[in-house]
């Protein structure tokens, strides 16, 4: 067999350095950044999740209760900074009634504690419905107090703060943690109903109405 000659050795060993120098330059590059859009903000995304926070806290309560296709109520319950103490800060709510031509707020109020079963019912049978919320002052206490706002057919609302006396809620057996929702026009009451010690032994029901602008026990019931 015939060598090769002097010129293809050099033109060989020459590709086979080439090769190598390639490959190990290849193997040697950092891998490459994929594709972005620019920079990821961490500064900016802290900076707006902290603004969207604050916007999600300036009302501790929203709902919105419908009356009709053509009436809602939107009820807000904020708090602010009390206006003789700074350091202190008071409970506010208010109410905007809209239509289809306008709004307009109809209600403004204050508070104690946050606020608990927003309804829109008619408790005294007149066909104008009355807003009502509860507020529960402490949860491991007695206090608490029904809000009621009554129309008149002027567009006003009579204000009603409805707290009952404790000592006619089962004296002896009554430790508040009391709820509250509306059934069939009705304000249905219930707290638990302790016997010996600690133990809760039932709960009592009660159901109220609206009459007169006070609120009157109709029916009630120790249910086990």
């Amino acid at each position: 067999m015939q060598k090769p000659t002097r010129p293809l050795q050099i033109i060989t060993s020459f590709l086979l350095i080439f090769f190598v120098c390639l490959f190990s330059d290849c193997s040697n590059k950092p891998a490459a950044k994929p594709e972005t859009f620019g920079e990821l903000d961490t500064a900016r995304i802290a900076t707006d999740t902290a603004m969207e926070s604050n916007i999600d806290l300036s009302y501790e309560y929203q709902n919105t209760l419908a009356q009709n296709d053509s009436v809602v109520y939107d009820f807000l319950a904020y708090d602010r900074p009390a206006i003789t103490d700074k350091k202190k800060w008071e409970g506010k709510f208010i109410v905007i009634k809209r239509t289809n031509t306008q709004q307009d707020t109809i209600i403004k109020g204050s508070r104690l504690g946050p606020v608990r079963g927003l309804s829109l019912a008619d408790l005294d049978g007149d066909g104008r419905p009355e807003i009502l919320f509860y507020e529960d002052q402490a949860a491991d206490t007695h206090r608490w107090i029904v809000h009621i706002y009554s129309p008149h057919t002027d567009g006003k609302y009579q204000g009603i703060r409805w707290r009952e006396d404790e000592a006619k809620s089962s004296p002896g057996h009554y430790r508040g943690r009391d709820t509250f929702f509306v059934y069939q026009g009705h304000l249905i009451r219930r707290y638990p109903y302790y016997g010996q010690g600690d133990t809760v032994s039932a709960h009592q029901w009660q159901s109220y109405k609206l009459k007169s602008g006070k609120m009157v026990l109709e029916n009630e019931k120790l249910v086990q």
